[in-house]
């Protein structure tokens, strides 16, 4: 299969997973948005309505409005180098190749595409990690709902995963053997896609979130990484007084600000979503992940081309993903 950014050829293994070989990396990313969209295309596609916050599920909506998914995708898009670029344009025609091939499988309620989505899929799962203890912290505190965490809350239910290595010394092979059970399933917010991708140097096996481009878990010819769900502690939850619509950043007035809706006020240098306020105070949750979609997209770029375990090291040391 030809396209303008190379040549794509898509076999699959006896378990139905694709196995992607191509000319070029973008070719590659066409093939792996291709594939995506023939295996699930309504499922890659409610993705992509949950990123632009217009499912329909008011209460899942306006999280990924207020935490602004879509812009900080579009954001973090203008920011990567030409040729990653490339590569998010390639795997969003690939999906729109599927769907000018088979028109009668496209729903009318299909968004338009656009190459910040798949960005913007990595980021909306990543919320449910940096967003939730701020949000227990306001619960916590009566500011919120004391009902317990839900998917009306944050977007996403609690989940659990484990992972174990058995070293080369304890395997009859002499191999290192990593295995990885994050609980994602295949369906559903959390869904995931595996793919072998193949363009160049560029060789892995790995799983992606169904509509996303690059695996948070993945292999490739000298590196394995998986991924845990342990929720780590990445944000705080802040009372800010207010007067009116001013309050006070390092001891000067600022208006609150407002987008499509939604109050944000600026807290230890980055946006902080307002999720409640009476008359004297906002209460906000603040995250140094704000911000960081195009960097997070780096790093597992990075993680993916790494030779060896130092330049994993390195990728992970980024430390752009919760």
């Amino acid at each position: 299969m030809d396209n303008s950014w190379g040549s794509v050829r898509i076999l699959r293994d006896a378990y139905g997973t694709p196995l992607i070989d191509a000319s070029t990396e973008p070719a590659a990313y066409f093939g792996l948005g291709y594939a995506q969209a023939r295996d699930d295309l309504y499922g890659v596609l409610r993705q992509y309505l949950l990123v632009r916050g217009e499912l329909g599920e008011p209460e899942r909506d306006a999280v990924h409005r207020r935490w602004q998914v879509l812009e900080e995708a579009r954001r973090g898009l203008e920011s990567m180098p030409g040729g990653l670029r490339a590569c998010y344009e390639a795997f969003v025609a690939g999906i729109g190749a599927w769907m000018e091939e088979r028109p009668e499988q496209v729903p009318a309620w299909a968004p338009p595409l656009e190459a910040a989505l798949p960005i913007g899929v990595n980021r909306m799962v990543m919320l449910f990690w940096i967003i939730t203890d701020g949000v227990e912290a306001l619960r916590a505190a009566g500011v919120l709902s004391n009902a317990p965490a839900s998917e009306k809350d944050v977007g996403y239910a609690p989940l659990g995963s484990n992972a174990w290595v058995v070293r080369p010394w304890r395997t009859a092979t002499g191999e290192t053997f990593l295995v990885s059970d994050p609980h994602l399933p295949f369906g559903g917010a959390f869904a995931m896609h595996e793919a072998v991708v193949r363009a160049g140097d560029l060789h892995y096996a790995g799983f992606c979130f169904l509509g996303a481009m690059l695996p948070p878990l993945a292999h490739n010819r000298t590196c394995a990484w998986g991924l845990t769900t342990g929720g780590p502690r990445v944000s705080d939850a802040y009372r800010v007084a207010v007067r009116g619509d001013r309050y006070l950043y390092d001891g000067e007035p600022r208006d609150v600000l407002r987008h499509e809706g939604h109050e944000y006020v600026v807290h230890n240098g980055v946006v902080a979503p307002v999720l409640a306020r009476d008359a004297e105070a906002v209460y906000v949750v603040c995250t140094p992940y704000m911000g960081l979609a195009g960097e997070t997209e780096r790093q597992f770029a990075a993680m993916v081309r790494a030779r060896d375990v130092g330049e994993l090291r390195a990728a992970l040391e980024q430390r752009k993903i919760a």
